[in-house]
């Protein structure tokens, strides 16, 4: 997969080259969108804490 050549439509984004010897995942912490439930739909959610996250917050020790 390291070897992939061009782009691919994904479910939440459009891929370029998303893998290389180093990096094996997909996506990263800037891919994700967090939500919540307001008046009966889904809204885009931010605050101090989810602002401050970076990508190593979202890898696995």
């Amino acid at each position: 997969m390291e070897d992939l050549k061009g782009t691919y439509e994904g479910y939440s984004k459009t891929y370029d080259k998303p893998f290389s010897t180093t990096n094996h995942e997909g996506i990263g912490g800037p891919d994700f969108v967090w939500t919540r439930w307001v008046d009966g739909k889904l809204t885009r959610y931010s605050d101090a804490v989810i602002a401050g996250l970076k990508p190593a917050d979202f890898k696995r020790p």
